[in-house]
């Protein structure tokens, strides 16, 4: 996965939360601007109650936790999902065992988030 869509996920998932509440005129609260300033710090300006710039060291990684989360469960889920697609479609089994994955074999599959994740985590 390219680093900028790396990035897009991100940024829609923290618009989501810093937005949220904005359309409610009575609990209008200012975004805070974020300022990255190396891997492990950032700084953020306009937080609702900080009158000056604060900046924050940054020790829990949700990369790093999903990571874990990922390699976790990941080879359960491809034995169950290879087990699934050979009940399913011979020739789609065999060239997951060659190692040629389609993602839209079995599209509800669980596999499919977590080499999603597997590959947003790399």
């Amino acid at each position: 996965m390219e680093k900028e869509t790396k990035i897009k996920v991100l940024v829609a998932a923290l618009a989501k939360l810093i937005a949220k509440g904005r359309e409610d005129k009575e609990k209008f609260e200012p975004v805070p601007q974020i300022s990255f300033l190396s891997e492990t710090e950032v700084r953020f300006e306009g937080f609702p109650a900080e009158q000056l710039p604060v900046n924050i060291a940054i020790e829990d990684n949700l990369i790093d936790i999903l990571r874990q989360i990922v390699d976790y469960c990941i080879d359960d889920e491809k034995k169950h999902y290879s087990e699934c697609l050979s009940e399913e479609d011979e020739a789609l089994s065999e060239a997951f065992d060659r190692g040629e994955y389609n993602p839209d074999a079995m599209p509800g599959h669980i596999y499919h988030l977590f080499r999603y994740l597997q590959d947003f985590t790399n």
